[in-house]
């Protein structure tokens, strides 16, 4: 049977797991959904790293003796995430061991460079940075979550959307692009009646959003991404992009090391990426899509097979080639 590791890289939106062989050789591939403990409970993570080994093993023919199997998530390395818990619910439920789990900070940045100094801003569901010493994680900036940090993130972006969506409905803020896009999520649309005195839209918009888990006005933010040029959309971008901005530099200073800009809303084709690049113009920025490059790149690490320049590309080439549908945000908090 041919020796390889397990991959996961457990997101707030969706999770991917890859076999890989420890040639660097991708397997199989799976995807379940919400894989972060911290965000959408312990149960349910470890519900959806399980699919998604389950789907890679079944990929691969299950022709492969399993000699290491690592989980990226976040908080992975910082003790917020409960891991001695999770560790034995996923060996429990058939992930094979021994596994670890480790950061998603690392798997981003490693997905988008293999050098062992460097920095990386991970934007989607929320967002977070860290900077890479020694190929391990040596400090790192905001992923606090929703309440207390995120600044920039999707749901940073998403709130805003739904804020400038109601002042507009009620008359309090500017007109907007955004407004009937973010009815539609609702599956809501505009009228011209009225109760008590507002659009009767309103009513049932707000019941949408206080009826859900605050984290999910995340999914409004590829609404803002798709109006760049509206004003009250441009306004939100800009805000989100000195926020992050903010956040990376804190951590840079004036190093001059690789800087990669991972997660699915800052993404080379989005208006977010724009607005970053200018602001980091000069810096050395690589871009990785998600975090299951990397967290295959760190397993094949762990048991001491070779994880060089030609493998990363070759294993970045294969998973782009067996590509998963994802959720709108990828892979990251």
């Amino acid at each position: 049977m041919v020796p390889a590791v397990i991959a996961v890289d457990a997101g707030g939106t969706s999770t991917r797991a890859a076999v890989v062989g420890l040639t660097g050789d991708v397997l199989g591939v799976g995807r379940a959904g919400a894989g972060n403990p911290i965000s959408s409970g312990v149960e349910l993570a470890t519900a959806n790293v399980v699919e998604a080994c389950r789907q890679a093993l079944a990929q691969s023919g299950n022709s492969e003796r399993i000699v290491s199997s690592l989980v990226t998530m976040a908080g992975g390395a910082n003790g917020s995430t409960p891991t001695d818990g999770l560790v034995a619910r996923l060996i429990d439920s058939g992930v094979p061991g021994p596994l670890a789990i480790d950061s998603d900070v690392l798997s981003a940045y490693f997905s988008g460079s293999p050098a062992s100094e460097g920095a990386v801003l991970i934007v989607g569901t929320g967002a977070v940075a860290g900077r890479i010493s020694d190929g391990l994680l040596a400090r790192v900036a905001d992923g606090l979550g929703w309440l207390l940090g995120d600044a920039g993130s999707g749901f940073w972006i998403g709130r805003r959307a739904a804020i400038a969506a109601a002042a507009d409905l009620d008359g309090r803020g500017e007109p907007t692009a955004l407004t009937d896009d973010v009815l539609a999520e609702y599956g809501l649309s505009r009228g011209r009646r009225k109760r008590t005195g507002r659009p009767e839209v309103l009513s049932p918009l707000v019941h949408e959003i206080y009826g859900r888990r605050p984290i999910e006005l995340a999914r409004l933010a590829p609404i803002v991404l798709r109006h760049p040029d509206d004003p009250v959309a441009s306004l939100i971008l800009e805000g989100a992009a000195n926020a992050l901005t903010n956040t990376i530099t804190s951590l840079l200073g004036d190093d001059d090391v690789p800087l990669v800009l991972a997660g699915g809303l800052i993404g080379p084709a989005s208006a977010l990426h724009d607005r970053m690049s200018q602001r980091l113009a000069g810096r050395h920025c690589l871009t990785a899509t998600d975090g299951l490059a990397g967290a295959a790149l760190m397993a094949l690490r762990r048991v001491g097979a070779e994880a060089n320049q030609a493998v990363h590309a070759r294993l970045v080439a294969a998973l782009a080639a067996r590509t998963l549908p994802v959720g709108p945000l990828g892979a990251s908090r």
